[in-house]
């Protein structure tokens, strides 16, 4: 009877390492330290994170289908490098999308809903007043989930996973410069819009909001970054 029983903790550890090397190489791109372009050689990899080519290569196709990496025939998989063009369809994409999410999300009658923004808010305010730039990151785009999330629209927000995900690769390879405050108060007077019922004017600011991100980007050719995979991934 122990067989079965050893087989199920194997499955569930195994499950657990793959989770972890994926959320790591996800996060590294997610939060700018492995920008568009970056190799990810399967076999440094595999000794970074201890783990066979085999399942690695599995990870890396997860990643893949959420546009985050491509596979190059025969040199490999490479962080994505989203065009000038791919970057404006993100945000076309992302406008029609979120105009409606937020749309929704001010017609609902849950109460709880502007409280639970709030304390989404408050941790982007503490990352931003600390200059803990990744968390920046990763909370405003936390935060654009969390509103498809609380609409309750599962298919559109799974949608809008994959296009936050590739507008923090668009961000990495063309901004200016970092995120600026006035993405912060954009996100709060949306909380404030949503908080009173008001649809209309929260889709509108939704897409000014997302108009000054792209107003941001300098669409120009950029010089590729080169980085050392162990040193970005090993201390994760």
């Amino acid at each position: 009877m122990r067989k079965p029983v050893e087989k199920k903790i194997a499955d569930e550890t195994r499950e657990t390492s793959d989770d972890h090397v994926f959320r790591q190489i996800y996060n590294a791109i997610y939060v700018h330290d492995l920008p568009p372009g970056t190799k990810l050689k399967e076999e440094q990899l595999a000794k970074i994170f201890g783990v066979g080519r085999t399942r690695l290569r599995k990870t890396l196709f997860r990643l893949a289908d959420l546009k985050v990496l491509t596979f190059v025939p025969n040199k490999g998989a490479f962080v994505s490098e989203p065009t000038a063009e791919e970057a404006r369809e993100v945000f076309d994409a992302r406008r029609m999308v979120e105009s409606h999410i937020v749309r929704t999300l001010a017609n609902a009658s849950d109460a709880s809903i502007p409280e639970k923004l709030a304390r989404q808010l408050a941790k982007e305010h503490e990352a931003r007043t600390n200059g803990d730039l990744p968390t920046v990151i990763r909370e405003c785009g936390n935060f654009h989930l969390m509103l498809a999330e609380l609409a309750g629209l599962a298919v559109l927000g799974e949608f809008l996973h994959e296009l936050v995900s590739r507008t923090s690769l668009i961000c990495m390879l063309y901004e200016r410069g970092p995120p600026e405050n006035c993405e912060f108060e954009g996100h709060r007077d949306l909380v404030k819009a949503i908080a009173e019922g008001r649809g209309d004017d929260a889709a509108g600011l939704m897409e000014v909001h997302l108009a000054g991100i792209e107003n941001r980007l300098d669409l120009s050719p950029r010089k590729k970054k080169i980085v050392d995979l162990k040193s970005v991934l090993s201390a994760k």
